[in-house]
């Protein structure tokens, strides 16, 4: 197989945030352009018209959710004041409200990471909460 692959290359990572950055420029990444990732995909999926389509189909999507009869408990983040053990069980919590202050600051830039959000508040909800209680039925109604 390494004769006919690089999978078996470990790079080192990225030692960026450790110093301090928020943001890198993904040419840079040991291993991405070995693994075939091409950047003029990536100039043409953040292109400014791309990511205004994008951004209004999220906005859409996430608009429509927020109306549903069943997202009332995911509109705001759990309060941990109330929901004492939540942060125990829930490492990476999310919300509603917090998808859509990441839509308004450009954070998505691929449906999938959208997507990828939705879900992991319904698994979060549904990891959380028992199979019998209201709260996990509006997580499998939302999904």
């Amino acid at each position: 197989l390494k004769e006919y692959s690089n999978q078996h290359l470990i790079y080192s990572g990225i030692k960026a945030f450790k110093n301090g950055a928020d943001r890198i420029n993904v040419e840079n990444l040991p291993g991405l352009r070995e693994c075939g990732w091409d950047p003029k995909y990536y100039k043409e999926l953040i292109s400014e018209s791309n990511q205004a389509e994008l951004e209004k189909q999220n906005r859409e999507l996430l608009d429509a959710i927020k109306s549903h009869e069943m997202a009332w408990p995911f509109l705001k983040p759990v309060d941990p004041s109330e929901v004492i053990d939540y942060l125990e069980v829930i490492k990476d919590p999310i919300d509603l409200s917090t998808i859509e202050k990441k839509l308004d600051a450009g954070v998505y830039i691929t449906r999938e990471m959208f997507i990828a959000d939705l879900q992991r508040m319904c698994d979060n909800c549904k990891t959380y909460n028992k199979e019998s209680t209201v709260w996990h039925t509006c997580a499998l109604k939302i999904e």
